[in-house]
Parts: structure tokens; sequence; C-alpha cells
């Protein structure tokens, strides 16, 4: 399936060599970063993924969940390999466990 993304705040012109995005910590993310929540900067077309790897760099914790956790972007699961937009909101969905046995 594609999905394509507008951001109309981007329709105006601007000479910004970076982008701001919203990162939500949850789980193992926010006990290695602290907090609940970070303001980012990145260069446009930074994808979920390469964010990623760049927060996780140098955490053995973090680095070892890379392959495993998934993306949510603006409350939308997505693949990871999409450009990330100015505004975005960017969660890391790190594997859950648990449930009766």
């Amino acid at each position: 399936m594609l999905r394509l993304r507008y951001n109309l705040r981007d329709m105006s012109a601007t000479n910004s060599t970076t982008i701001t995005v919203k990162l939500l910590l949850f789980a193992q993310f926010r006990e290695a970063l602290g907090g609940k929540e970070r303001q980012i900067e990145v260069d446009p077309g930074t994808t979920p993924r390469e964010l990623l790897a760049r927060v996780s760099a140098g955490t053995v914790r973090l680095e070892a969940l890379q392959a495993v956790t998934r993306f949510l972007v603006n409350s939308e699961f997505v693949s990871g390999d999409e450009p990330l937009l100015d505004g975005d909101e960017l969660a890391f969905v790190p594997p859950v466990a648990g449930g009766l046995t």
C-alpha cells in the first residue's frame, strides 16, 4: 500500500537546513534516554530508521533493538524508510511481551 503524506506547513518557501521532529519515548527508550519526549532537529530526508540508529548509537541496549523496533509517525505505523517531515511526531515501538501463560 502506498501512503502519501503532505505537510501544509511546508508549502511556504523556507531556507531551513534542518527540520524538527517530536520524538516520543517508550519502554527501554525512555529508560535509556530519559524523559517522555524530545524535540530533535534532523536533516531533511532523514528516515525514522536513520534517526533510530542515531539515537541508539553507543547504547548497547538500544542498538540491540534496532532490528525489531517498529515506527509510528503521526500515530500511523510506517516502514521506517519514508523521510520525516517538519513537525512530524515519531515514536519508536519496541517489542512487547506479556499475557497469560
